[in-house]
């Protein structure tokens, strides 16, 4: 803090003359003797001494001059640092909480909280790519109004085929139609693209850079979600067929049927086993039984509700959970199921290859909690329909829906049956 200002020059010439007149006495001794001084010993004792005042006085002013300007520079780079700190702060905070992130819900919360400080008040957006279409991940309410969503997928698709992309692309990003864009790249895989507003006077090359580096840990976290969400995937979904695998299948069995028991709802079970699978393998192959499993899983995909369950229990076996589906509504489902499977001829090596299935249903009944006891019915459902075709012959009718209902009671409480259309 400086002690004397402009505003004390008043002041300071007060004092400087009030010296004057007080010491105007000893000061006319002094240079008295001064004269004396030159004219005995034939010296210019009084310009010497003005000059040497001057010269030791610009000296004086050319080191407050230098320690200024090194007060400046001290005072820039510490300013440098200290913004070098908050942005390393900030990228700790970024890759804190992208880590954490398991899906793209979390993700996105990590990127609200994490990128604001690197984007500061600028317009921001981040589009990531996942099997093969964009899917916005964070997007600032100012650009969202202003900027169509395939306004912004264009841009994204300019970055990713741009040559600069190819060359692995600056860390100081690319400037499209007056937005800074980072590619997200792992390796040579591109996973999507963030925009920052940009104006060449608020965005120096350090802060550029360092929303390069955010860029950076925002593509290996995109790039560990994915691969995590695919590992989850695979680990939940049957690859051939896409329905669930057996585990999770039945954890979704009882998750409804404590569902349709808090609701006082119906829900119904289908059991589904391919007709003569084992000589369609033995005939064509497994090659193309795969094809046939991947047949059903597609029409069970195509035909049902999203809020229906397609499980692969095993082998040929299928198992489908229909929430809030009467046996009414069930056999409606099953035929439905039968009609298309059946319209569906696989092919194989030219060879058109018919697929029929049979399908056991099961109700659940009031305080039903139990998968297994459910399953089990509808396995002997199922089971009886097969014993019934093997004893009418390949070439007899279908049992009819009256045939159906005359079965017994328990049957018609436990298990309800649905044959090949």
């Amino acid at each position: 803090m400086r002690l004397i200002t402009r505003a004390d020059a008043s002041l300071v010439g007060g004092l400087i003359a009030s010296a004057l007149i007080l010491f105007h006495q000893p000061l006319r001794s002094v240079l008295d003797a001064a004269r004396e001084i030159e004219g005995q010993y034939h010296l210019d004792l009084l310009p010497a001494l003005i000059v040497l005042g001057s010269v030791f006085i610009y000296h004086l002013y050319g080191k407050r001059q230098q320690w200024q300007a090194e007060v400046v520079r001290a005072k820039e780079q510490a300013r440098h640092y200290r913004l070098r700190t908050e942005e390393l702060e900030a990228l700790v905070f970024l890759a804190r909480t992208l880590s954490s992130a398991l899906d793209h819900q979390a993700l996105r919360d990590a990127v609200v909280r994490g990128l604001p400080p690197f984007s500061g008040e600028r317009p921001l957006w981040v589009l990531i790519k996942e099997r093969g279409q964009w899917e916005m991940l964070a997007i600032d309410p100012i650009t969202e109004h202003e900027r169509p969503r395939d306004v912004l997928e264009n841009i994204a698709e300019r970055v990713l085929s741009g040559a600069a992309f190819e060359m692995n692309a600056p860390c100081e990003g690319l400037i499209i139609e007056s937005t800074l864009c980072f590619p997200l790249v792992v390796g040579s895989t591109a996973v999507g693209v963030m925009g920052i507003g940009y104006s060449s006077q608020d965005l120096d090359p350090p802060s550029r850079r360092a929303l390069g580096v955010a860029a950076s840990t925002l593509s290996v976290a995109v790039r560990n979600v994915h691969l995590l969400i695919e590992t989850r995937e695979l680990s939940i979904y049957d690859s051939l067929t896409g329905c669930l695998v057996r585990k999770p299948g039945m954890a979704a069995l009882e998750m409804e049927l404590r569902r349709a028991r808090r609701s006082n709802q119906p829900l119904s079970v289908l059991m589904i086993d391919v007709d003569q699978f084992k000589e369609v393998n033995d005939e064509y192959g497994h090659l193309c039984g795969d094809l046939v499993l991947s047949a059903i899983g597609t029409q069970l995909r195509e035909k049902l509700r999203t809020t229906d369950h397609k499980c692969r229990y095993g082998g040929d076996e299928f198992v489908v959970v229909l929430p809030g589906t009467s046996s009414d509504g069930a056999e409606r489902v099953a035929a439905t199921l039968q009609t298309a499977i059946q319209t569906e001829l696989v092919e194989h090596n030219g060879q058109r290859i018919p697929v029929t299935v049979s399908i056991g249903i099961a109700c659940s009944v009031p305080g039903d909690l139990d998968p297994k006891a459910v399953l089990h019915r509808a396995d002997q459902a199922l089971y009886r329909q097969k014993a019934d075709r093997r004893s009418q012959g390949a070439g007899s009718n279908p049992v009819s829906q009256q045939e159906t209902s005359s079965r017994s009671e328990v049957d018609a409480r436990h298990g309800t049956l649905a044959h090949h259309a």
